[in-house]
């Protein structure tokens, strides 16, 4: 009785009675109401009310109608032998449901949640089928062994197993065997064999005996060997045997979305554990279960932050998709010793990124067969997963986790690597496990996004895991730094500083190492391996039977990280490794080399520098690191002991070194050598000979050194500087040409592997940013002891001519140092420096250093830099804004050290205000700097155009002031001081000043009339200085809805300390009132108020998933606030206005929309140049536009030949492409063999066509099916290996659709055009498209364009990505008066004038690539018998692509149809592919613009722009030529 009345004290009432047969008093306790209180109808229908109890008793069955939902307010108990049906249950969060406990397991328990097909992201549905707990949920089954190891070998057509434990295991019960190979020896031959199939294929059996003993009889003998013994008593080659049967059962229908097609999923039952109580589960089954949607998942613990009490344990997921189980927002629960078994997608999810200190120990995560085969040639190639084969745990259909569940479709993914992954076997699947960031969620998704650095989170325990059989990775972990990051209690980042990867006042690593024990791999492709990861070691781990044993890119190890493996063991594996790039110490201690076949004449390799030194990316930074093996043993029979393996590079010519045992060392490369094979660095040939294994590729020799056991790498990064002559004192002087190995001047520069640090903006590089990772410089070896002398040939003057940080040796080696002096550049020169190996290392990470202020020989000759550690600091509270990290809940403060100053930056959470001001702006005063040369400097939250006005109103102030030596027509002449630059990241421009008597840095005093704060100061001061005359004092109102951002800096110097709040200085006479607001709820307009009033400013209305937006067919919608689509919605109206205060979202990079269609209707206008006609069915923005589809594959090539007849497309990458997309093949000629044949062959029609087909099928292997045959040849391959004729293949559907009304101008001349919708961004704001689609677009009308910025000046943040426009008129993308955007990956598809137009003259600096611009037959056949020529277009022929009737542009649309026409050529154009035009482009002025047409009319000198605006020396940076007398004094020259 006891024990009753604890369970239930808080529902017991207390009456106090007088029993007759004593003389005292006692309690009579009221316990809930018996289970026969209520009867089965009213628990159906009202649910069990809080305070009540409930039971099913053995031998009861609870049945509900289909719609009935079981309410637990109170608590409901099941015994065993129970039945319950209903359409879901309910814990709330005062309720409790209890399927037996610890102590009373119960048996036989099956819930039935029936449900129908419903809206999967309604309510109401998410209830259906549902078992959601708000309250307490105890399910507890009776104990048995989950699963076990087999002990001895089971071979092919055995019928009995000999596993560990057997527990509770009975007749009747399913059991599945993991694949292990079959009879492979090496993963080469278990993959492409006979037996393929069978050797990755775990098979599923039922038990018809089991003794005493543990020996399992089944009822089917098995098809292929299972592995129960070690391998060679080395690699515990077990295969796992896991029991599919439990004793409570959850289950219900399963609907799929196609029968045909298994790998779409379906919609099929939930539990879940809803944001509060506590889950325990143990021993239970889950099957029949997940729908297609976050949130929908088998079994799901949903933010419930801290819960150390909620566990599932021993328990059975099978048949499912959308993941198996799913660890959301919540920390330090358990997930242990369960089998997840046939799931599509993850089979463990770990949701958002903040979840932390969770266990998930010792559970079998196992696929039937492996599920993506990419190139596996016996594995069926699909997608329908119908043969059991093919992609069998991948999921197509959840485009939110497409990452997880089908792109790189993983047994354990995670976005928080803060867990501990202990014990666990997982196999059968893609990748075993992955941490990633679901291709987008770097910042964290969900309830944790913009509150976690993803890749900077610190991994938690990984022990004694074992992953085997998988078609890619074993354990995988694409970019990640693990960094000491603050944390809150809810795994949210408290102070952003701490993501980065070292601390910026004090230089102190901030590098979280961590080590992974006992880690077994085998018979996988890539096994264990990363992109980019540092501070890592593998302890006691096993790779045996993989393709690679190990896969590695790029890797850095801190000074506080263990060696990269310790104790490592690599068996059998067809490459042994593929190691690590970078710049580092790559240390072995401890490796053993095994080659147990004896048959097999293979020799692996141990390749290094793997894939180092890729163009445009920071793969494996200098590819310059050193290799450390240490205590290296081999067994390999039949060869030498010393020769297990052949050591191969990557990277030719690298300065990578190799030492092996302590003494010997191998130098990769054979450069720098005398003609007597000696090295220049040191002179030892008797000690060096190009020898033996150590091969490799080319001319890639290795180079054995005996003894040499202080030969050490300097690494220096730096800016192209010409080749370096270095000098060894006693040895010689050697040549070291700049980065020849990796591709130097195609690296990317910023924060592309390291994601928190500053974004640097730009298409080449180097450019000026604050960020200075960048993967570029010089390397070379050297011996320690050495006096070597570095000569510059010329000094740099550009972006980054402040860098060249060195790295000499590494600290974690035997000490050594040497002695250098640098000569040649004055800003740079100096030495003799004495160098240790230890010098320090802050600041710089494998890709570069962060600042300039870095390495060996900043330490001992330091120079005035451009940039410091406030410069970074600055550009990193910027990056934390533009991302929309979280600072109302973390710190986002900025706080570096420089040179003696510190400052402290402050970003306040963004504040809504509305205010009215009138302001009195005058200067503030200070002591004026000495006389000389000082930097100035001036920051603006305004525009880089703005800042430039200001600076030019400084020039009239100051004599001899800043001067920009592009145009001397700025502040006069140049005198000797160092040039002026701008940097867009961060609105900022250096100012160096000669400086007169009396003058000094000044303070703006006219802020007010750009619109932004600004503040000039002397560099390494923040004090501002003023004009000995201030200019005149000027009064501006305004009204205007503002974000607020404060910012406060303190400032120390070593004799006084200043701090200084900074505000644009004013003295202010006005009445200021200030509201703060909050955006209201979708639902506060509705439909009809926002058709025909707008947004108004300073509010926010959303198109939730499911709904429309339905205007009149005159209603154009004024956007003043914030108007957000989400997905799979639609938008109708007569057009859409985003006004200078608006926002129109339609997605964003990180949540990116899928199914939005947006319909504007207009009619045909008699007048196509009025204001009214031109708002009819235009999206037009004068404020922040942001579109964001569905990523895919925008167009791809073609990589085999396809011929006439055929309705297959081999092609190189064809992401989320789908059954039903359109794609469009490019013409390549047919059969022709040369122009004339082709031209004016039988077949010329042909010859010149592309193609549009629509997808039948798509399998994993981008191998396309169409829906009809084509009609000619499309090669595929180059021609004769020398030419890349590959035709294109785009794909035309996107996500985001923006269409309406064509209104042709003759329906029997479609070459005359008519009238479309148009998009356009006008004359400020900013516009971002990326993977949508305009058609039915264009007007006859100059500026009537489907696609057009018109006249936004410098519009960087600007861009048109992986869009369609198709069937327009009048342009495709138009680029108008606009610099330094950027136009990208799109496709211009049957489009009538030209198909990317550069409108005035005056445009510089816009990147143009990788676009496909096609028109579908040639658009100009002039003289071409076999083409139609009535230039009508009926026939799909003749002048396709021309426009007939737009006079102002015959030239580029009718006369010279041109895919891409300019005026301007200073723009870059890179990587498009163009065909089918008239011409493919075109830099011209459409027959009468020499001096520049529209705006630029008579401002530009268009036959004279240089063909690439940086190389321009005699024109102002923006090409608009103002008049001026300069301007006239220059023309002249001109």
């Amino acid at each position: 009785m006891a024990r009753h009345l604890r369970r239930h004290h808080n529902l017991l009432s207390v009456v106090v009675v007088v029993v007759s047969s004593c003389c005292c008093f006692g309690l009579l306790l009221q316990l809930p109401a018996a289970a026969d209180a209520l009867t089965n109808d009213e628990i159906c229908k009202n649910g069990i009310p809080a305070g009540t109890q409930s039971t099913i008793n053995t031998g009861e069955a609870l049945t509900c109608d289909n719609n009935d939902i079981i309410h637990i307010s109170g608590q409901l108990i099941v015994k065993s032998n129970t039945r319950v049906r209903a359409a879901g249950m309910f814990v709330d969060a005062t309720g409790t449901l209890t399927i037996g406990t610890p102590e009373e397991p119960v048996r036989d328990v099956h819930i039935y949640l029936n449900h129908q097909p419903c809206d999967i992201n309604s309510d109401a549905c998410k209830r259906q089928g549902a078992l959601w707990s708000e309250g307490t949920l105890d399910i507890h089954g009776t104990p048995k062994t989950p699963w076990t190891l087999l002990q001895t070998d089971a071979p092919a057509g055995s019928s009995t197993l000999q596993v560990s434990a057997c527990d509770n295991w009975s007749v009747g019960d399913r059991v599945v065997v993991s694949a292990t190979g079959g009879e492979g020896t090496r993963y080469t031959n278990t993959v492409y064999g006979d037996n393929a199939d069978e050797n990755f294929e775990a098979e599923q059996r039922t038990i018809t005996a089991v003794d005493a003993g543990c020996v399992v009889t089944l009822d089917t003998p098995l098809r292929s060997r299972h592995r129960g013994s070690w391998l060679g008593g080395i690699v515990p080659t077990q295969a796992e045997v896991a029991n599919l049967n439990r004793s409570v059962v959850i289950t219900g229908p399963f609907h799929r979305a196609n029968v045909e097609r298994p790998i779409e999923g379906g919609q099929g039952i939930t539990t879940r554990q809803h944001v509060r109580g506590v889950s325990r589960i143990d021993h239970a089954r889950v099957e029949n279960c997940g729908r297609l949607a976050v949130g929908e998942y088998c079994m799901h613990w949903h933010v419930l932050k801290s819960c150390p009490s909620c566990y599932v344990k021993n328990s059975v997921v099978e048949g499912g998709v959308n993941k198996g189980i799913t660890i959301h927002g919540t920390h330090d629960a358990l997930v242990q010793n369960n089998v997840v078994y046939d799931v599509r997608g993850a089979s463990i999810f770990i949701e958002d990124g903040n979840e932390m200190n969770n266990v998930v120990d010792s559970n079998v995560l196992m696929c039937p067969s492996l599920s993506n085969p990419v190139a596996l040639a016996h594995f069926t190639m699909d997608g329908t997963g119908k043969h059991l084969r093919g992609r069998r745990c991948a999921l197509d259909g959840h485009q939110e986790h497409r990452n997880s569940d089908f792109d790189e479709q993983s047994g354990l993914y995670a976005l928080s690597p803060s867990n501990h992954i202990i014990g666990n076997r997982i196999s059968g699947h893609d990748n075993a496990m992955f941490v990633n960031h679901q291709g987008y969620g770097v910042w964290g998704i969900g309830n944790a996004a913009r509150r976690v650095c993803v890749a900077s989170m610190p991994f938690g325990r990984t022990e004694r895991n074992v992953f085997h059989n998988n078609a890619g990775f074993g354990w995988y972990v694409n970019v990640a730094f693990p960094m000491d990051v603050d944390l809150t209690a809810d795994g949210h980042v408290s102070d952003w500083n701490s993501c980065l990867p070292f601390n910026m006042a004090t230089g102190a690593d901030n590098a979280k190492s961590f080590v992974i024990k006992d880690h077994v791999e085998y018979f996988n492709d890539f096994s264990m391996g990363t992109y980019d990861l540092g501070d890592v070691t593998f302890e006691n781990a096993i790779s045996a039977l993989n393709n690679k044993g190990a896969y590695w890119k790029t890797y850095r190890r801190g000074i506080n990280s263990g060696p990269f493996a310790k104790n490592l063991t690599l068996v059998d594996n067809w490459s042994y490794l593929e190691a690590p790039g970078g710049s580092a110490l790559v240390e072995f201690d401890g490796l053993r080399l095994v080659k147990l076949n004896s048959a097999d004449n293979h020799i692996p390799r141990f390749v290094v520098n793997h894939h180092c030194g890729l163009p445009y990316e920071q793969t494996g930074g200098l590819c310059a690191s050193h290799y450390l093996l240490k205590d290296v043993t081999t067994t390999n029979p039949g060869e030498a002991a010393l020769a297990p393996t052949t050591f191969y590079s990557e990277t030719s010519k690298s300065s990578a070194l190799l030492l092996y045992n302590g003494g010997a060392q191998w130098l990769n490369g054979a450069s720098n050598l005398d003609e007597r094979g000696a090295n220049l660095a040191f002179r030892a040939p008797d000690n060096c000979v190009i020898s033996g294994y150590w091969g490799g590729w080319g001319n890639n020799e290795w180079m054995f050194c005996e003894g040499l056991d202080d030969v050490r790498i300097v690494r220096i990064y730096s800016p192209n500087r010409g080749t370096l002559q270095v000098t060894t004192a006693g040895d010689g002087s050697f040549e070291v040409p700049y980065g020849t190995s990796f591709y130097s001047e195609q690296k990317r520069q910023g924060s592309t592997r390291y994601a928190y640090t500053p974004w640097c903006s730009g298409s080449s590089y180097p450019i000026d940013c604050a960020n200075y990772i960048w993967p570029s410089g010089y390397t070379f070896l050297v011996r320690g002891g050495s006096e070597i002398s570095i000569a510059i040939p010329s000094q740099v003057d550009g972006p980054m001519s402040d860098l060249f940080t060195m790295e000499y040796s590494e600290p974690l080696m035997s000490p050594t140092s040497i002695t250098v002096s640098v000569s040649g550049d004055p800003l740079l020169a100096g030495g003799p420096c004495l160098i240790e190996s230890t010098h320090s290392r802050s600041f710089i990470t494998p890709y570069g250093p962060l600042i300039p202020q870095s390495g060996a020989w900043f330490e001992c000759n330091p120079w005035q830099a451009r940039n410091d550690v406030h410069d970074f600091a600055e550009a990193f509270s910027l990056h934390l804004q533009y991302n929309g990290a979280d600072c109302e809940s973390a710190n986002c403060d900025t706080t570096v050290t420089a040179t003696g100053v510190t400052t402290t930056t402050t970003t306040q959470a963004p504040t809504t205000t509305i205010s009215t001001t009138t302001t009195t702006t005058t200067m503030s005063t200070a002591a004026p700097l000495p006389q000389g040369v000082a930097a100035c400097r001036v920051k603006s939250d305004a525009s880089i155009d703005a800042i430039w006005d200001a600076l030019n109103w400084v020039c009239t102030q100051v004599s001899s002031p800043c001067c920009d030596p592009v145009d001397t027509s700025v502040c006069g002449s140049c005198g000797d001081g160092p040039s002026m630059r701008l940097q867009a990241v961060a609105n900022t421009a250096w100012c160096p000043m000669r400086l007169s008597e009396g003058h000094s840095c000044v303070t703006d005093g006219h802020s007010c009339d750009f619109g932004g704060t600004m503040a000039w100061s002397a560099l390494g001061s923040d004090t501002c200085v003023t004009l000995p005359e201030p200019p005149p004092t000027m009064t501006t109102t305004t009204t205007t809805t503002t974000t607020t951002t404060t910012t406060t800096t303190t400032t120390t110097s070593t004799t006084t300390t200043t701090t200084t709040t900074t505000q644009a200085p004013t003295t202010t006479t006005s009445t200021t009132t200030t509201t703060t607001t909050q955006a209201p709820t979708a639902d506060a307009l509705t439909n009809d108020e926002i058709c025909k009033n707008g947004i108004p400013a300073g509010t926010q209305s959303t198109i939730n998933t499911g709904e429309a937006l339905t205007c009149d067919n005159n209603d154009i919608i004024h956007i003043s606030g914030q108007l957000i689509v989400k997905s799979n919605t639609r938008v109708r109206a007569a057009g859409m206005f985003v006004d200078a205060t608006g926002t129109l979202t339609i997605g964003t990079p990180e949540e990116p929309v899928r199914d939005v269609h947006i319909y504007l209707n207009h009619q045909p206008c008699t007048d196509i140049n009025s204001d009214a006609c031109k708002r009819q069915g235009a999206l037009w923005s004068e404020g922040t536009l942001d579109i964001h589809g569905t990523p895919k594959t925008p167009w791809t090539l073609l990589q085999t030949d396809a011929p006439a007849g055929s309705s297959t497309l081999q092609v190189s990458a064809c992401d989320n492409w789908s059954v039903g997309d359109r794609v469009v093949v490019s013409a390549t000629g047919g059969e022709g063999t040369r122009y004339t044949n082709a031209v004016y062959g039988d077949n010329a029609d042909e010859n010149f066509e592309a193609e549009q087909r629509t997808i039948t099928a798509v399998d994993a292997g981008c191998v396309v099916t169409l829906d009809t045959p084509l009609r000619s040849r499309h090669r595929g391959s180059w021609l004769g290996g020398i030419v890349p004729t590959q035709a294109e293949v785009a794909n035309l559907n996107r996500s985001v659709v923006i269409t309406g009304p064509f209104h042709r101008a003759n329906v029997e001349r479609p070459i005359e055009g008519g009238q479309g919708i148009t998009t356009r961004q006008h004359v400020r704001g900013v516009s971002r498209i990326d993977h949508a689609r305009v058609e039915n677009c264009g007007r006859l009308a100059v500026g009537e364009y489907c696609m057009h910025w018109h006249v936004l000046k410098s519009c960087p943040s600007c861009y048109v990505k992986n869009s369609v426009v198709e069937g327009g008129v009048n342009k495709g993308i138009t680029i108008h008066g606009t610099h330094d955007a950027l136009v990208q990956n799109n496709v211009v598809y049957d489009v009538r004038g030209a198909s990317i137009f550069i409108e005035d003259g005056n445009e510089m600096n816009n990147v143009v690539d990788s676009n496909v611009l096609m028109c579908p037959s040639l658009s100009n056949p002039v003289a071409l018998a076999h083409f139609t020529m009535d230039g009508t277009g009926k026939h799909l022929r003749g002048r396709r692509c021309a426009l007939d009737g737009h006079q102002e542009h015959r030239n580029s649309d009718f006369d010279e149809q041109s895919g891409l026409y300019a005026l301007s050529p200073s723009n870059h154009i890179i990587g498009n592919r163009i065909s089918g035009h008239d011409n493919a482009m075109f830099v011209n002025h459409q027959g009468y613009g020499v001096w520049g047409i529209g705006n630029a009319a008579r401002r530009v000198c268009v036959a004279s722009m240089p063909l690439d605006a940086r190389s321009a020396t005699s024109f102002t940076t923006t090409p608009d030529l103002v008049g001026t007398s300069t301007w006239r004094s220059r023309w002249m020259s001109t």
